[in-house]
Order: structure tokens, then sequence, then C-alpha cells
């Protein structure tokens, strides 16, 4: 099933790695390097999952994750977007906060292309699991 997915790096390269892969498994994917940018395009667009990383210009990450899971603090599990952060930071404080704000998966980069695929995977198929029908 073709997911919706939006990219948020400021890293040209790892943006285009990430959009690569995730293509190549027959997701839609949009990708900017600007959190509020990407935010307006959350809160906008029907986005299944977020692919975050924490150094963003404009906002950073955390701010982004605060910002996108406040919007749908009352929304059933199945609309809320799932959010994978790949980050270079390497700080357990950092790491750990960002999960306790609600990112669902973290990530260090560099990434590794196989863990990349395989962690969306496993978090799509979540997301469809809350959402197929009984």
């Amino acid at each position: 099933m073709q997911r919706r997915i939006l990219i948020v790096d400021d890293n040209p390269e790892d943006r285009m790695l990430a959009e690569r892969a995730l293509r190549a498994r027959g997701h839609s994917v949009r990708s900017t390097c600007y959190a509020p940018e990407a935010r307006d395009m959350v809160h906008r667009d029907s986005i299944d999952l977020l692919v975050l990383d924490l150094e963003l210009p404009g906002m950073n990450g955390f701010e982004l994750i605060r910002q996108v899971r406040g919007r749908w603090l009352r929304a059933p599990f199945s609309s809320k977007p799932r959010i994978l952060v790949a980050t270079s930071r390497l700080e357990a404080e950092a790491q750990n906060f960002a999960l306790r704000l609600g990112a669902d998966a973290l990530l260090t980069k560099p990434l590794d292309p196989r863990q990349f695929v395989e962690t969306v995977d496993r978090l799509l198929q979540d997301l469809q699991r809350f959402t197929a029908p009984a």
C-alpha cells in the first residue's frame, strides 16, 4: 500500500538517499529542509510518516514533534502520523527527549539503508494494523 511520507532534513544528501529508498518501496514522498514548512504540510496534508532530523533551520525537530503531536492529542491512534527521527545527535538525553515528546522510533546517522527501510516498514505496518477494517 502506498503511503504518504514527508522527509524533513537540511542535509540534501540525506534527504535524497531517504527519498530514493522510500520511492523504491512505492511510497509517495515529499521533502523539505524547513521545519515550519513541514509543520504546515503535516497539518494540511494527510501524512502517514514523518521522517525528521533534530537539527533544522527555523525550528528544531523537538519543537516540530511537539507541534505535530499537539495537533493530534485527542485524535485516534490511526489518524496520527508516525514519527521517525533520523539524527546525528548521539547524546542519550536528546534521543530520549525526542521519544518522550512522541517520536515513534529513532535512528542515528549515517543511516544504514536496510535498517532505515525495516524501521519505516515496521512503523507503517503498525499504522496499517490500526486502520484495517475489523
